[in-house]
């Protein structure tokens, strides 16, 4: 195996597990990374169906129910009838999930600002680039874009 893909793969487990650590530092907010992931879809494209949602994140129906579940009981969506007048019910992001999502984005930019201070900025433009187009190319596989 190539040495650069070897050190590719072992970066990125690196780099999910110590995200998914950096996102239990909680912000007050109270929001899981499930939480936020989808707060954040809902914010970009606005109400949508369990379906829909299942569909955007390529995940069981069942999975999306329960965590959407988890974020009516905590007021963070509301779920309203569709407009067409069909059996259809859309998740909305109320103002306390959308105070929520703000709050915990400033902290993991607070502590992504902190992790790269000593970065030249130039270094820092670079990582991003580099890691939107390894986020675009998977994106372009699964043809399911994350609108930016």
């Amino acid at each position: 195996m190539d040495a650069g893909i070897e050190a590719l793969v072992l970066e990125h487990m690196l780099l999910t597990r110590h995200s998914s650590a950096l996102g239990r530092q909680r912000s007050g907010s109270g929001l899981e990374r499930s939480a936020y992931i989808l707060l954040s879809r809902l914010e970009v494209d606005g109400p949508l169906t369990t379906a829909e949602l299942a569909d955007v994140f390529l995940l069981d129906t069942s999975t999306v129910h329960r965590q959407m579940t988890a974020l009516l009981k905590g007021g963070l969506v509301e779920r309203f009838a569709d407009s067409t007048g069909r059996l259809v019910r859309r998740f909305r992001m109320t103002d306390e999930g959308e105070r929520a999502l703000v709050a915990h984005r400033a902290h993991l930019q607070e502590l992504f600002a902190d992790l790269v201070a000593d970065w030249d900025s130039a270094d820092v433009t670079s990582f991003v680039a580099h890691l939107r187009r390894f986020n675009s190319e998977i994106e372009a596989r699964q043809e399911r874009p994350w609108p930016r």
